[in-house]
């Protein structure tokens, strides 16, 4: 469906039942970082995933058991998101999550949840506006990964209780991909986009562009050295 702030939350504070109206929130993150994305990125995106059609059999490779998911770090590095677009009709949040085991944790119950954007869309952010994961770095071996609340801000807070998709698809309550993963070839950005409607509601496009990101183990625009990158697809 189409259309500045680092909160950190707990999975179990999240779903207490405590009025987020109470939390001091800023829809605006104020440790944004102005970048400029690579010109030619956000075009060859919307040709590899193009609107309203079902991208999961487009770019079906791109959703393979074998293929890579999440964030593989191969060595101690810190973690950047930088929001390319974000077009859906939806205020949707979004945030990321950790764990160091290769045995992916049984439910989302077991990690804890840090917001980063809460209302990513074009209405609030401009394209390239980053933000740091964390304050500083993470430890070689850590898996990185992503969720979107689905119309998440809601009058100033952000509604918990409106349906959540990991990256970590059997987190999803019909255990569904709901994001892909990739990089992009000739600019080099691994990106990351989300899919903003379950994909086994009526009401789903499947085109998997509603929300775009980029992950970059920098902030300087170099190439990406710290990332595990054998299983990612290249498009």
């Amino acid at each position: 469906m189409k259309i500045k702030i680092v909160l950190v939350l707990a999975l179990a504070f999240a779903l207490s039942g405590c009025d987020d109206n109470a939390v001091q929130i800023n829809e605006l993150p104020d440790k944004i970082i102005p970048t400029k994305p690579c010109e030619t990125l956000y075009p060859r995106i919307k040709d590899l995933l193009p609107e309203y059609l079902h991208n999961d059999s487009i770019q079906s490779v791109l959703f393979a058991d074998s293929v890579q998911k999440n964030i593989v770090l191969t060595r101690d590095t810190e973690v950047y998101l930088s929001f390319i677009s974000g077009g859906a009709m939806l205020k949707n949040t979004f945030g990321w999550y950790s764990y160091t085991s290769f045995e992916v944790p049984l439910n989302p119950n077991n990690v804890e949840w840090h917001i980063l954007f809460p209302h990513a869309s074009n209405e609030i952010l401009a394209s390239g506006d980053r933000l740091q994961l964390g304050d500083q770095k993470f430890k070689k071996g850590t898996i990185i990964g992503f969720f979107l609340i689905a119309d998440g801000w809601q009058n100033g807070a952000i509604n918990y209780d409106n349906t959540t998709m990991f990256s970590t698809s059997s987190w999803n309550v019909d255990q569904r991909q709901q994001h892909v993963l990739f990089m992009e070839k000739s600019c080099g950005d691994i990106v990351l986009s989300f899919e903003d409607v379950s994909v086994t509601n009526n009401g789903c496009d499947h085109d998997f562009n509603d929300i775009i990101f980029t992950v970059a183990d920098n902030n300087t625009n170099l190439e990406n050295t710290s990332f595990e990158q054998s299983k990612m697809i290249k498009l």
